[in-house]
């Protein structure tokens, strides 16, 4: 009887042990899967990252790694769909741009390309005054672009942001100053359209002045991008009221509310590299990447990856490429190792730039290449 109990035992724990290993062969890894907070009563419309579609007819719901074709409005039906005439020619630019997912939070990666934007359809005209909530991530890469500009719309100059409302073929863009916008940070933008009195919130703090004046026009379409080229950040949602401002109360909610899942001003958890920079250097003729490492634990600098770019000048910006890997991995690039793409060094024929990704001594890193400003190459 002893013999034959333990007999059984043996065969149910291989035959477990024989499940456990077909189990863990053929499973497939479960997909990354982002929440949002729920503020969608407060408005007329609402959209955010995790809530899009990978195709017009929204039957497939986004995942880690897809573009993302449609943003569906949690209020309505003003649902966002990818609108773009033009036919990206550069492989480093993911078009329609991608959906991410980092840390249970979900949003699309907006990359520097020319006319990059989802519009709804058109709606009888909506008269100001109008609330609006985005989350967006300043990216650093090629800047003073707008973010969003599509009817009611924000852009970067660089010393000043912009807020402006289209209104036929009507813009007033009135500066908005300082820039206060930090780059690979998470940031709460509050825009409140209302003629003359119209105000511009970042983090919850009023940007100077105090008030400036979009006009009287309204709006008749919901969008999200640009008709020309975008600022690079990463899109998190947007909030539109329409018709009416919150209430203190209710703007502290969602704020509160919005700012207790996404917290702003805050790098990313992962190391990342800030403040890249390629900088030529003149005795080796040759580009050096340059950076500052953000993170909690200490870098491991052996194992960061760099990624060269250029853009010839001469063309579009859509047209923007990576050098290939085999050849420009390294931390420098020496421009005479390039020579069919520097045909005229140093005469200004060409932009540079570099693209980093750090490592902390643990092996954790963002999942970002972070990419630096481009730089004219105008010294022989």
């Amino acid at each position: 009887m002893k013999r034959t109990v333990n007999l059984f035992l043996l065969i149910a724990f291989f035959g477990g042990l024989l499940l456990l290993q077909r189990c863990s062969k053929s499973d497939p890894v479960a997909p990354a899967v982002a929440t949002y907070p729920d503020v969608k009563s407060f408005f007329d419309a609402a959209y955010v990252a995790p809530a899009s579609y990978q195709d017009n007819g929204m039957t497939q719901d986004i995942v880690d790694g897809k573009p993302a074709l449609v943003m569906k409005d949690l209020v309505g039906d003003n649902h966002l769909t990818w609108s773009n005439d033009r036919t990206i020619a550069s492989p480093m630019w993911p078009t329609p741009p991608v959906y991410r997912v980092e840390d249970g939070k979900g949003y699309i990666f907006i990359p520097n390309v020319d006319k990059s934007r989802w519009v709804s359809k058109l709606f009888t005209k909506k008269a100001q005054p109008f609330d609006l909530f985005v989350v967006l991530r300043d990216l650093e890469a090629v800047s003073f672009e707008g973010y969003f500009a599509v009817t009611l719309g924000m852009r970067n100059r660089g010393s000043n942001l912009e807020i402006s409302l289209t209104d036929g073929a009507n813009t007033v863009s009135p500066q908005m100053n300082p820039t206060v916008l930090e780059f690979n940070k998470i940031s709460i933008v509050r825009i409140k359209f209302d003629g003359a009195n119209s105000k511009l919130f970042i983090n919850n703090a009023q940007v100077a002045p105090n008030t400036v004046d979009v006009g009287s026009g309204g709006i008749n379409q919901i969008g999200y991008g640009t008709v020309s080229h975008v600022a690079q950040h990463d899109f998190f949602g947007m909030w539109i009221k329409m018709g009416g401002l919150l209430s203190d109360a209710d703007a502290a909610t969602v704020y509160n509310t919005l700012a207790g899942f996404y917290k702003p001003g805050t790098f990313p958890d992962k190391p990342l590299a800030t403040n890249i920079r390629a900088v030529w250097d003149n005795s080796a003729k040759s580009w050096k990447a340059q950076y500052t490492y953000q993170g909690a634990n200490p870098e491991d600098p052996g194992r960061a990856e760099f990624r060269w770019g250029f853009h010839d000048r001469s063309k579009d910006l859509n047209t923007a490429d990576l050098i290939p890997q085999n050849q420009a991995s390294a931390s420098s690039l020496v421009r005479a190792n390039f020579s069919g793409i520097w045909s005229q060094p140093g005469q200004n024929k060409v932009d540079v730039f570099v693209s980093v990704k750090v490592y902390d001594n643990k092996g954790n890193s963002w999942d970002h290449f972070v990419r630096s400003p481009p730089v004219p190459d105008n010294v022989p």
